[in-house]
């Protein structure tokens, strides 16, 4: 039956949005705010357009929340979508007035960490993170965007300490723990972190990244024919998994099937055009075959990277040395 009272439509809509049934809960929302527009309607009609992945709509309602009355929770909403919409000054500015609002909200100051990872701007996202856990020490996904900061200017082992908390406060979470084995292969624990992808793999058989970064850790161990029966069962699990492929390829490269080989990396390639890692190695895999041309090719793509990152680096190293430059390439690789 119509009713025209925005209580009564504002219950239906509630109800609806409990159901899952965001369309109809947006309509009723919409219906609500027509008889009486109030803040709170304004952001929960804003909460179900995001669900509906009304990006654009969203970000209006919830800026007629704020013009009606700011609050931190639609200045954090507003800043999400504002995100997802690329606007990323704009996000930046709103998840700073939520903060200016309410100074002790732990989400807030996480999705300030966050927007500063997208700029690169480790440093600050990484005191943001850790405000965070200061307000909330039990902050799983605070302690892993930390730690994935603290790997991007080579804090490794302090990474790895962080890491190893986020494992402890939600141990059945398995990101935290592929991190915490992703840290340990970047700190030549090969053995450790062998046995920590064990451990994710046991509890959750169907994650593909479990087995390509077991596949990883095989290699270092130069266990290079499990290392390709892992990544093949990261394949047949997750078929467009990129570093599955490349890690494939790099064992079959080892096993001298270099025309496989070639062919997972291109693929690698296809599915990642900018991965220079895979570039690499399937450039000292053409020059093996003998395509000069080729490699030259690949190489000289490798040298164009900018990049801060030691191991990348090392790998504009070798191209150097591939390409024939090999005083560059022994400048390069002195900088790892």
């Amino acid at each position: 039956m119509y009713t025209s009272d925005p209580i009564k439509l504002t219950k239906i809509a509630n109800a609806l949005s409990e159901l899952h049934i965001h369309e109809k809960s947006a309509y009723y929302f919409k219906l609500a705010n027509q008889f009486e527009e109030t803040a709170i309607r304004q952001f929960y009609l804003g909460y179900e357009l995001e669900k509906l992945g009304k990006i654009r709509e969203a970000a209006v309602a919830f800026k007629r929340s704020i013009d009606l009355q700011p609050s931190a929770k639609a200045f954090i909403n507003l800043s999400a979508v504002q995100t997802r919409l690329g606007e990323f000054e704009n996000g930046l500015t709103s998840i700073n007035k939520a903060i200016n609002l309410d100074p002790e909200n732990n989400i807030a100051h996480f999705n300030k960490g966050v927007i500063l990872n997208g700029f690169s701007n480790f440093s600050e996202a990484i005191l943001t993170f850790e405000h965070a856990i200061k307000l909330d020490p039990f902050f799983t996904e605070a302690y892993y965007n930390l730690s994935l900061s603290l790997i991007e200017i080579g804090e490794d082992q302090r990474a790895l300490k962080v890491i190893e908390q986020a494992t402890k406060t939600n141990s059945e979470l398995p990101l935290p723990w592929v991190l915490r084995g992703i840290i340990l292969i970047r700190l030549k624990k090969y053995q450790m972190a062998d046995e920590v992808f064990e451990l994710v793999i046991s509890q959750n058989p169907d994650l593909a990244i479990g087995y390509s970064n077991k596949s990883l850790t095989l290699y270092r161990m130069k266990k290079y024919s499990q290392a390709l029966e892992a990544a093949n069962i990261a394949i047949d699990l997750e078929p467009h998994l990129a570093e599955a492929w490349l890690y494939r390829g790099m064992a079959l490269n080892q096993l001298d099937h270099l025309e496989e080989a070639k062919e997972s990396l291109q693929f690698s390639i296809k599915l990642y055009p900018d991965d220079f890692f895979s570039q690499t190695i399937l450039g000292t895999i053409v020059d093996k075959l003998e395509n000069k041309n080729n490699a030259q090719t690949l190489f000289k793509k490798v040298i164009t990277v900018d990049t801060q990152q030691p191991e990348k680096i090392a790998y504009k190293g070798i191209a150097y040395s591939f390409l024939g430059d090999y005083k560059q390439s022994t400048e390069t690789l002195e900088v790892t």
